[in-house]
């Protein structure tokens, strides 16, 4: 097989990928200006006193489906293709390789839950949602915080993480490195369909414009391998922002830190080292990421230059669990006392009219 023969498979591939790319990023591009976290006390405090923002395991979030919901999705519309008459036999073979390895990935979560994972923190677009209370902050008696995404966003940079395993008694490092991205989490199964569709649309026309680029034959030889890993790449993008249609009065948006699979060489270059910590929750140790969202601000103090620390936030509603002066009052004691500027931060009531949950 000659080298040129796999690059301008390498090359058509390319086309492929950056199509769909372009594509994704429009989806995703008119974001909100302000995205709500919900949080309780403890985490609120976490924020404030490390200014750190943490990235879960996606594995471990609320639902129980998150990280195999596509590859379901997409189980059924290959099947449903693979049964039209249309179909080529070259094309079912590259079909059915891709989506074995797709459920090869979806199964080795299950047995071990941090192969591929990524880090995610969740935003939502509604200040005040009765479900999200619920949810995500101790039944109404914490905080909805409205971050400055754009700051936050503006602060986010690779990473890589060591892996560390241990081969023949020996201790073995490997280098695994992440990239951040915003996603709007998608749960309208029309639209995970056609983006779906559209991902092996390009595969299927690329084969029909050039057979000879796609050899018939063993699932393990080298252009199969280049195939599905290079479409694997792009899935992975609809792994992290596909949820059940179930969960769509959340209207999510995600900050990701996923798997940087093109990258191509071995440089750390701009990649900072991160440590992966671990915090319990219920039964389970769940890894995580500390990423800082520090902003702060040089003010005049009595003829000298003193630092103060400034809000990632610009308002934030108490939940409807919560006595609105004391939860004001609190908030306002601690930031005044940690050295943060424009303390007196615009905190609003819940509206929701249930303040017994």
């Amino acid at each position: 097989m000659a080298d040129a023969d796999v690059d301008s498979l390498k090359s058509r591939l390319a086309d492929i990928s950056g199509s769909f790319i372009d594509e994704w990023l429009r989806i995703h591009a008119d974001y909100p200006g302000t995205l709500w976290h919900y949080t309780n006390a403890q985490g609120l405090l976490g924020i404030l006193q490390n200014n750190e923002l943490w990235f879960s395991d996606a594995s471990f979030l609320n639902d129980a489906s998150e990280m195999s919901y596509a590859v379901e999705l997409t189980e059924k519309l290959v099947a449903e293709r693979l049964k039209v008459e249309s179909v080529t036999p070259l094309e079912k073979e590259y079909l059915e390789s891709f989506l074995k390895s797709i459920i090869s990935h979806r199964d080795n979560i299950k047995d071990y839950a941090f192969v591929n994972p990524s880090f995610v923190c969740c935003f939502c677009e509604e200040a005040d949602s009765l479900h999200l209370w619920r949810a995500y902050s101790d039944h109404g008696r914490g905080y909805s915080i409205g971050l400055y995404l754009d700051h936050i966003i503006r602060k986010l940079a690779p990473i890589r993480l060591a892996e560390r395993a241990v081969h023949n008694d020996r201790l073995v490092e490997t280098w695994h490195y992440f990239r951040p991205f915003l996603c709007k989490v998608i749960y309208q199964e029309e639209e995970q369909q056609r983006i779906i569709n559209r991902l092996l649309d390009m595969l299927v026309q690329a084969i029909k414009d050039a057979p000879a680029e796609f050899p018939s034959g063993d699932v393990n030889n080298i252009h199969k391998m280049i195939v599905t890993s290079r479409l694997f790449r792009l899935f992975y993008l609809c792994l992290v922002c596909f949820k059940h249609p179930t969960f769509k009065d959340e209207r999510e948006w995600r900050l990701i830190y996923a798997p940087d699979f093109f990258r191509e060489d071995k440089d750390p270059g701009s990649a900072s080292i991160a440590e992966l910590h671990y915090r319990p929750s219920g039964s389970y140790f769940v890894p995580y990421l500390k990423v800082d969202v520090s902003r702060e601000i040089e003010v005049e103090h009595e003829g000298s230059k003193v630092k103060m620390k400034k809000l990632v936030f610009e308002t934030i509603f108490s939940g409807p669990g919560l006595d609105e002066r004391l939860a004001r009052a609190s908030f306002n004691a601690y930031a005044l006392r940690n050295g943060y500027l424009g303390f007196n931060v615009g905190m609003r009531p819940s509206k929701v009219p249930l303040r017994s949950l």
